[in-house]
C-alpha cells in the first residue's frame, strides 16, 4: 500500500472513531435516492458498521488527465449504515439497478438467473430495513457477503 492509501486510511480511522476491519473499492454505486457514482467508492467496514465514501476520478487518456467543457462539478457522498439493518443481498441485473436509481424506485429487483448472470452485467443490490436499496459493482460479492455475516455476528 502505498503512503496516500495509508495516509487515508488513517484519516478515515480518526473520522470513524474506529479501526477499520476490511475495505474495498466498488467501480459503480448507486441508491434508489437517484444517487448515481460512475467512479466508485471506497467501501470499508468497521465496528459493527459500513461506511462508504466516493471519490472524483478524473478521465484519464494514455496517463493524462482529459478537459470536459460540460464537466459537472463534483459533489462529495459519504454514508454508514449498520449491518444488522441489512435486509438481503441480492445479485442484479446492471441495466435494471440503473432503472432503479433513475426512477427512484422502492421495490427490491429480482434475483437474476445463473444463465443470464453468464450475459449480462451485473451488481449487488443490498435492501436495507429502511426500504433504502443500495448498488456495488464490487470485486467479490461473495467476500462482502462473508462480512456482514462476520458484522451481524460481532466477529469483525
Amino acid at each position: 500500500m502505498d503512503k496516500e492509501a495509508i495516509e487515508f486510511i488513517k484519516e478515515k480511522e480518526a473520522q470513524l472513531n474506529s479501526k477499520i476491519g476490511w475495505r474495498t473499492f466498488s467501480t459503480w454505486f448507486g441508491t434508489n435516492k437517484g444517487i448515481l457514482r460512475e467512479y466508485g467508492v471506497f467501501l470499508c467496514a468497521f465496528s459493527d458498521s459500513f461506511y462508504l465514501e466516493d471519490f472524483e476520478r478524473l478521465p484519464t487518456f494514455l496517463g493524462y488527465t482529459i478537459q470536459r467543457k460540460n464537466k459537472v462539478e463534483y459533489v462529495r457522498f459519504d454514508m454508514t449504515f449498520k449491518a444488522s439493518s441489512i435486509k438481503s443481498i441480492t445479485t442484479v441485473r446492471r441495466s435494471e439497478a440503473e432503472r432503479v436509481i433513475r426512477s427512484k424506485a422502492k421495490e427490491p429487483l429480482s434475483k437474476v438467473g445463473k444463465i443470464t448472470a453468464l450475459f449480462a452485467k451485473t451488481v449487488t443490490q443490498v435492501e436495507l430495513d429502511s426500504g433504502e436499496l443500495i448498488y456495488f459493482e464490487l470485486i467479490s460479492s461473495k467476500e462482502f457477503e462473508k462480512i456482514v455475516k462476520e458484522l451481524k455476528n460481532g466477529r469483525i
